[in-house]
């Protein structure tokens, strides 16, 4: 065999093994929500270990990040879903549409890419169609050196996470607008001529 030949093989081989580091997920989420409440829900990464506690086990916030440009916060977040490993990634806003209800989070770390999440009204059902199209590259030279195999596992792990996300945000938005309801359901006290 030439070097020439050899050398070919091999980057060859190399690109595959590069492409195999690349991921792209979509998930679609539908919740009987106001798409404000799950704006604020997904827009605070600050919160979100409590809420979809399934697989973020912590977000510290990163207030020296100079990355937020745009005056947000950076955080550092730690995942997990049932695989056993956890996912270390700072995470910050790079892009909000209030408007479009449009919401880009870039990520480094174990893995760098990002994920734009995209949302659209239903107003007849009342529901909120959120797109998550997550767009990574894996870092992590432990979940790297096994592409091959470990590749159908970790698609199988995100698909897991982000069913039990939306199951979380819709515990969440429940939560939440019970809360709304009951602030503004409260009757008022009459004390000395005053309401409260």
């Amino acid at each position: 065999m030439s070097s020439i030949h050899a050398r070919s093989i091999g980057r060859a081989l190399r690109s595959v093994a590069e492409r195999r580091r690349n991921y792209r997920m979509r998930s679609t989420w539908n919740v009987p929500a106001a798409a404000t409440h799950v704006r604020q829900l997904l827009a605070d990464p600050a919160d979100i270990a409590r809420w979809w506690s399934t697989a973020f086990l912590s977000a510290e916030s990163l207030k020296e990040n100079a990355r937020c440009a745009n005056g947000t916060d950076a955080f550092r977040l730690r995942t997990k879903g049932f695989l056993p490993y956890t996912i270390s990634f700072d995470a910050w806003v790079a892009e909000c549409d209030e408007e479009a209800l449009r919401l880009v989070v870039e990520t480094s770390g174990d893995f760098d890419g990002h994920a734009t999440i995209t949302a659209a009204i239903d107003t007849a059902r009342h529901t909120v169609r959120i797109d998550i199209d997550w767009n990574v590259r894996v870092v992590s030279r432990v979940l790297r050196a096994g592409s091959y195999v470990v590749r159908p596992l970790l698609i199988m792990n995100h698909r897991w996470v982000m069913r039990c996300g939306e199951a979380a945000l819709r515990r969440e938005l429940v939560r939440y607008s019970a809360t709304d309801r009951i602030v503004a359901h409260r009757p008022a006290i009459v004390t000395s001529g005053t309401t409260a």
